[in-house]
């Protein structure tokens, strides 16, 4: 019997996140990350907050670099949910490396306020996890929602962690 996996939907809390980190970091083996496309409008401006010639940003792009794997440009966000066709977002890939993992287990994967203070991730956001090149997990950062693609096996034992599974597709 092959093992299938189905598309369940967790609103979580500072609580399950701990429990939500410890899963994803178990079971993936990549990340992808989403730069962030956030602007601020003043009376007289509109500023986009990560430019391309960012200090901050780059920095972090540099220190992420020895486990980049690809970018990829497209309409996609979330859990690879089509934009408007004319929308255009910037996904780094990594290799879900020790020193990564680590970084992530010290950073929060839910924004309380947005933007929090990021110094690890700083200009990403919407981190989704993989394993062997399929989408395991994603995470909506401003929304504090996560979508787990999970057997029934794992749902089970997730459910018994008091797990609650607002919505499956």
């Amino acid at each position: 019997m092959k093992n299938t996996t189905k598309e369940y939907w967790v609103d979580t809390d500072k609580t399950k996140e701990e429990l939500i980190r410890l899963y994803l970091l178990k079971n993936s083996d990549a990340l992808r990350l989403t730069r962030m496309e956030q602007t601020t409008l003043g009376l007289f401006y509109i500023k986009k907050l990560v430019e391309d010639d960012d200090p901050f940003f780059l920095a972090v792009v540099k220190n992420l670099e020895k486990d980049f794997l690809k970018k990829v440009i497209n309409n996609k966000r979330f859990n690879d949910l089509p934009q408007g066709k004319n929308s255009k977002y910037q996904h780094y890939f990594y290799k879900l490396s020790a020193n990564i993992k680590k970084m992530l287990d010290k950073e929060t994967l839910f924004w309380w306020v947005m933007p929090p203070k990021n110094d690890s991730f700083y200009g990403f956001e919407d981190p989704s996890f993989y394993k062997k090149g399929k989408m395991i997990g994603s995470i909506i950062s401003h929304e504090m929602y996560v979508a787990l693609y999970l057997s029934v096996k794992e749902k089970i034992a997730l459910e018994n962690k008091d797990f609650i599974f607002y919505q499956e597709k």
